[in-house]
């Protein structure tokens, strides 16, 4: 009985030091590629955060639906048009009309 038991314990403790041993592997690993990371931040250039404010927001939302008129105006043309210069028209009139329509349609 005594042997058993003390087979079982053994048996207990090299499994706990078999996953002791995988955590020290698995940590090791990823400490390398944290270094691995922190190493290509390093040489990479400091990325400038947005602003958050309400104001921001607002104007992020207002430039979204003006590019997806934009592209949806593009659509329309390339659908309607299916020649380079109609493309090509719309996409002039359109370049030049949206700081217009912009103004027009979002100015405070």
């Amino acid at each position: 009985m005594a042997k058993q038991r003390a087979q079982r314990r053994a048996e207990r403790e090299r499994e706990v030091a078999a996953r002791a041993a995988e955590r020290a592997e698995q940590a090791a690993r990823e400490a390398k590629r944290q270094a691995a990371r922190n190493r290509l931040r390093r040489l990479l250039p400091a990325g400038r955060s947005k602003p958050t404010g309400l104001l921001a927001t607002r104007r992020r939302a207002r430039n979204r639906v003006l590019l997806v008129v934009a592209i949806l105006i593009q659509i329309a043309a390339w659908a309607l048009g299916r020649s380079f210069a109609i493309s090509a028209g719309a996409l002039v009139l359109t370049i030049l009309a949206a700081p217009v329509a912009a103004r027009l349609l979002f100015d405070d």
